[in-house]
């Protein structure tokens, strides 16, 4: 996910509905279907972390392992490789992303959205004729089927 798309998560999260507010909702529905399904297609520029937060963890880094040197642990490969390289440049952050960039996101996103709704509801609509057509006789088994077929369509 880009830091554009971060963004416009960061700034869709606050108006969720109550029932995309508990943790397991949220994270299957905007984490899951928004965010990976929706916005990191949209293949973003890659963010990171401001230079200052990673010259923290590089120092944080650097003395723990010295403290592991000292202590003499039995460690596999070379402390130096949980050293982080010093940052030449800061990378993209979401909080530097503009209002075009979000509006952009957006936009793309509704239209994919769209695009599966009415996939969707074409489908939706579609086992509805089936079930009707099908009569009394095997409604129950028909719509179960077609229940069973769009719950996983809308799942993946």
């Amino acid at each position: 996910m880009g830091a554009a798309q971060a963004a416009f998560l960061l700034k869709v999260k606050p108006h969720l509905p109550a029932e995309l507010r508990p943790a397991p909702e949220r994270h299957a529905w905007v984490r899951g279907h928004l965010g990976h399904e929706v916005l990191v297609p949209q293949q973003g520029v890659r963010f990171g972390l401001r230079l200052h937060h990673l010259e923290q963890l590089r120092l944080r880094a650097l003395k723990d392992s010295k403290v592991l040197a000292a202590r003499a642990y039995d460690v596999v490969g070379d402390l130096d490789e949980l050293i982080p390289e010093q940052p030449q440049a800061e990378p993209p952050n979401p909080a530097d992303v503009t209002d075009a960039e979000l509006v952009e996101v957006g936009v793309r996103a509704a239209a994919t959205l769209t695009a599966q709704v009415r996939s969707l509801s074409k489908e939706r609509d579609d086992l509805r004729r089936r079930v009707r057509a099908t009569g009394r006789r095997g409604r129950a088994t028909a719509m179960g089927r077609s229940l069973a077929k769009l719950t996983g369509r809308m799942r993946r």
